[in-house]
């Protein structure tokens, strides 16, 4: 078998690092590390090749691992990209979360140690929703990292909304990567928006808001070097691991610092998943919190697994930004500044900056403008969704007082309800989310059942439908102007405000 041929010092010298980027992952491998190291120190990467530890068999792992990399060494494999320096957390003398860099690892770190930065443990009961309390648990430590000093930082984000609005079942559970998809794409939002309970559930929330929180991306990986190193630069991570018979034993009977470890005696049961908060090099474990709740042998609710037990570094994952989402879309105008003019076979309403409505007739764009001049801003909920009938999951409504009083109208329709019956569920059924009103059946003096009476609106996302709902209880009537056209794209031409 022939042997490798490595590119010489003289020869990498001359290579600029497009000519790099251009070699296929073979013919890196190919490249001696000590000469990847110069490139890199060339390009004043802050990250170097460990030779001592250098084995071209880690691609066959690394490939496995989503990474952020430099824009400009994009094209380089990770195991390219391990670091001299750490740049990781801690707590300073003014009781703020800062970072310092360290040309070593802490042997132990714990973001309990951290201040205000993990929430309260808490209690899946009966139902196997394991991988959404700890994906929720990490993202909300996340957040809070990013907004460590700002009063807003403390959130407590509703598990049940990730977990039942993927038609998740509790005796089926759901996957990790599900639910940092679903982080990603749906969001979660607060819990006080859906309270958990461990039954199954269609997704129902009873409460508005305008705030959803998501993630820009996710990263997995299976390299214990790198759990490290997210742990203490970004934050906590999510894992799973097989969970034996005795680990029932464990988290019932055993001390709150002792070190998990299977034993024979175990029989496998089914999964679990955690989010890990930290890791101890002398007990050569993680640190997890679980949610169960908890005993008296882990009053905290934390406890110990060591390094590998049951699988649990078969990956890890981390979420990446953590953002809010707000869905209100808002257009300001001077209501002095508003005028009907005719464009062809239909009237808009302007302010002589925006088109801001459509009618099919004169009298509806009299009757728009009526109702448009008694206030300041023309509001949107759903506007950046990418359906192709998008304008069905929009909902528009006027905000703002401009004083003026309120005029009769002709045309007008009218939808009432009650606020208080008001709220948002989803249906897997037909793939979006509704805002409904429900209504008491009493089928006899002791039993009743709520019924929908009626669907108000539709949104594209959870996110949405919470903005929509928090708009709809501020109001009893929800009206309509031009709502009887006969144009095929009708829903052009209708006008929408509450009363």
């Amino acid at each position: 078998m022939a042997q490798k041929m490595f590119l010489k010092k003289s020869s990498i010298k001359s290579k600029n690092l497009d000519n790099l980027k251009g070699l296929s992952i073979e013919k890196l491998l190919e490249v001696n590390p000590e000469d990847l190291n110069l490139v890199l120190q060339k390009e004043k990467i802050k990250w170097r090749i460990d030779v001592k530890k250098y084995d071209p068999k880690l691609i066959n792992v690394h490939r496995q691992t989503k990474m952020q990399q430099e824009t400009k060494l994009s094209s380089l494999p990770s195991w390219a990209f391990r670091r001299t320096k750490y740049n990781y957390y801690y707590i300073d003398k003014n009781g703020k979360l800062a970072k310092k860099e360290s040309t070593s690892m802490p042997t132990r770190f714990d973001w309990r140690d951290m201040g205000n930065v993990l929430t309260s443990v808490k209690n899946q009961g009966t139902c196997g929703a394991c991988t959404a309390f700890a994906t929720t648990a990490a993202i909300e430590a996340q957040y809070r990292i990013q907004n460590y000093n700002n009063s807003q930082n403390v959130i407590d984000l509703s598990e049940a909304s990730l977990f039942f609005t993927a038609g998740c079942k509790c005796n089926i559970g759901y996957s990790l990567t599900g639910c940092m998809e679903g982080a990603k794409k749906e969001g979660i939002c607060l819990e006080y928006n859906y309270p958990y309970q461990p039954i199954d559930q269609v997704a129902h929330m009873s409460e508005g808001s305008n705030r959803i929180v998501k993630i820009e991306n996710y990263w997995l990986t299976r390299d214990v070097r790198l759990m490290k190193r997210w742990i203490i630069e970004n934050g906590p991570i999510v894992a799973g691991f097989d969970r034996y018979s005795d680990f029932e034993l464990f988290w019932s009977c055993s001390y709150e610092t002792d070190v998990y470890t299977h034993t024979i005696l175990g029989e496998k049961i089914d999964g679990h998943a955690v989010c890990v908060v930290g890791y101890d090099d002398s007990k050569k474990a993680w640190i997890c919190k679980n949610s169960w709740g908890t005993n008296t042998a882990h009053p905290s609710g934390y406890f110990y697994m060591g390094y590998n037990e049951c699988n649990i570094n078969d990956f890890m994952l981390l979420p990446v930004n953590v953002y809010d989402k707000i869905t209100c879309d808002v257009i300001s105008y001077n209501p002095a500044d508003l005028r009907v003019k005719k464009e062809t076979d239909y009237w808009i309403l302007t302010d002589g900056r925006s088109r801001m409505e459509m009618f099919d007739t004169v009298e509806d764009a009299l009757n728009g403008l009526r109702v448009a001049k008694r206030h300041t801003r023309h509001c949107f909920v759903g506007r950046g969704n990418k359906r192709k009938n998008r304008e069905k999951f929009i909902l528009s409504y006027w905000d703002g007082n401009s004083g003026l009083p309120s005029e009769s109208l002709t045309k007008t329709d009218i939808n009432t309800y009650n606020p208080k019956n008001v709220s948002v569920q989803y249906s897997a059924e037909k793939g979006y989310w509704e805002v409904i009103e429900k209504e008491k059946n009493h089928s006899s003096i002791m039993f009743s059942k709520e019924t929908i009476k009626q669907t108000l609106f539709v949104a594209d996302n959870m996110a949405d439908a919470l903005a929509m709902l928090a708009v709809v209880e501020k109001h009893t009537k929800s009206c309509y102007i031009g709502r009887d056209n006969k144009r095929s794209n009708r829903n052009d031409f209708i006008m929408h405000y509450f009363e």
